[in-house]
């Protein structure tokens, strides 16, 4: 027997790629590992038994978000930006790299985004990178961002962003 799941839900109503169906959804370490028929025999430290009045549904994942965390936290920053998200049913975010300071066009911003939300996100975050006058290889660091945006020019954003290099384009 494997170990106990951390959180389990035992739903009459789940939207799956199917459409609705009754579901066990097991929870561990943050993830989910498991969705058996609903009568599954699964351990779990918490169960949570929905009614049929209630759905469980997949969480949203928001891919435009602009944090201005570091630099312009007054504005909204990870904490609030993420519990937000939370609360609405979104369950992942893709920061925008243009409106923090320093704004996230290289691997050392990156970097400092990173460091500044892991202790204050209430959602998954991926932190997107913005090309404007570096190569790819100088953003995505060691680890890489999840994801890189190529913006030829950067219209907006923060003064920190600095001029396009028209010649360069």
């Amino acid at each position: 027997m494997s170990d106990p799941l951390d959180l389990l839900f035992r739903a009459p109503r789940v939207i799956t790629a199917a459409g609705e169906v009754a579901r066990c959804v097991g929870v561990r370490d943050g993830r989910i590992v498991v969705i058996e028929p609903f009568g599954a025999q699964l351990d779990a430290e918490v169960v949570v038994e929905l009614g049929d009045d209630e759905v469980l549904i997949p969480g949203l994942v928001d891919t435009h978000v602009h944090v201005n965390e570091p630099g312009r936290t007054e504005w909204e920053g990870f904490a609030s930006a993420t519990r937000a998200a939370a609360a609405g049913g979104v369950t992942t975010i893709v920061d925008m790299p243009l409106n923090s300071i320093p704004p996230t066009v290289d691997a050392e911003a990156l970097d400092v985004k990173r460091r500044v939300a892991a202790d204050q996100a209430y959602v998954d975050l991926t932190v997107a990178t913005c090309r404007v006058q570096q190569e790819a290889h100088q953003l995505l660091g060691p680890e890489g961002p999840g994801l890189l945006l190529t913006f030829p020019l950067a219209v907006g954003g923060v003064a920190a962003m600095g001029a396009v290099d028209w010649a360069a384009l």
